[in-house]
């Protein structure tokens, strides 16, 4: 059997986190600082906007919808044409709010498109950017050009919440209460193009709709407003971390990841070498997801990722299933 040339650290984050795959091929030793630089990585990509088919609970949506998850503030955000429907990140029976923004009180029908690491809508008079950091999920609406009319401007979502009550309202936030915690959708700042303060205060209005008010006399556009959501949940810490086969100096980049796409798989909760499955020459690599669900409830299902010399395929090769209940 001919095994790749580098040897190979496979790091799983039990249970949300995809299995990561660094190359090592340097001479130093592996040191604290690899491993700091590893975990970064991995934190911020879990960060990242995604495409997903499924909802958190393994339902297919009609059509794929942009998505965030937001460990730090327990947070998960699902966006389409029409809104942002924002949740928490592990629903359940006592934690199980929603807060609905309907995007389409200002562009009716806008696609949204995965930019980099943002989520972008875009017309000809109003953009929304949405970013995702551990401070919380970033809306920036960048108006191009002054409306017509006299007075202040005003820009408007209406609202729907489930589980939620309106708990305080200020100048530039509006608080929600959940169970145990508060969500926060407030005001960081409103400029201009020159990056001058623009005057504005957000309202909560009594048919269901947030605005927000701005008095943009003698402005000059386009006019940029940065707003945030989030939590003042204590910060979720990361799940288990094993890592085996460290010798040699490391990537901090991973060379290959893979996940189940599907909540509460357990993806990754047993990983190891599977051998030469098809006699190409190349170790291949087994994965298992304990908790995976294809028509059986928690059936699990194993997954088989061949080699290369250009690497582990990035789709599995192989995979089984028990088809009984709690096998």
């Amino acid at each position: 059997m001919v095994l790749t040339k580098v040897f190979v650290v496979l790091i799983v984050c039990m249970f949300f986190l995809p299995i990561s795959v660094f190359s090592n091929d340097g001479e130093k030793g592996v040191t604290q600082d690899w491993l700091s630089k590893v975990l970064t990585n991995i934190e911020k990509g879990e960060y990242k906007p995604s495409i997903q088919k499924r909802d958190y609970k393994g339902e297919e949506f009609s059509e794929p919808k942009c998505h965030f998850t937001n460990r730090a503030n327990h947070l998960r955000a699902y966006l389409d044409k029409n809104y942002i429907d924002i949740m928490p990140r592990k629903v359940t029976n006592t934690d199980n709010w929603h807060l609905r923004y309907y995007i389409n009180s200002i562009n009716r029908g806008i696609e949204p498109e995965i930019s980099g690491d943002a989520i972008l809508y875009n017309d000809k008079d109003i953009t929304l950017i949405y970013t995702n950091s551990e401070e919380g999920i970033k809306q920036e609406i960048s108006i191009k050009n002054k409306p017509e009319g006299k007075g202040d401007l005003l820009i408007r979502w209406d609202i729907e919440t489930e589980g939620l009550i309106v708990k305080e309202t200020k100048e530039n936030y509006v608080r929600y209460s959940a169970t145990g915690y508060d969500i926060i959708y407030q005001i960081q700042s409103i400029e201009d193009k020159d990056g001058n303060t623009v005057k504005g205060a957000m309202v909560l209005e009594g048919n269901g709709r947030i605005s927000i008010h701005l008095n943009d006399m003698n402005t000059s556009y386009p006019i940029r407003i940065r707003l945030l959501i989030t939590t003042n949940r204590e910060k979720e810490k990361e799940e288990g971390l094993f890592i085996k086969n460290i010798t040699k100096g490391l990537d901090t980049i991973p060379d290959w990841t893979a996940e189940s796409n599907q909540a509460y798989a357990r993806f990754g909760v047993s990983v190891s070498t599977a051998g030469d499955v098809n006699g190409d020459g190349y170790s291949d690599v087994i994965v298992g997801a304990s908790y995976y669900d294809n028509g059986q409830t928690n059936e699990g299902r194993a997954y088989v990722y061949h080699g290369s010399s250009s690497g582990l395929s990035t789709t599995p090769n192989w995979t089984a299933e028990s088809n009984q209940t709690w096998a």
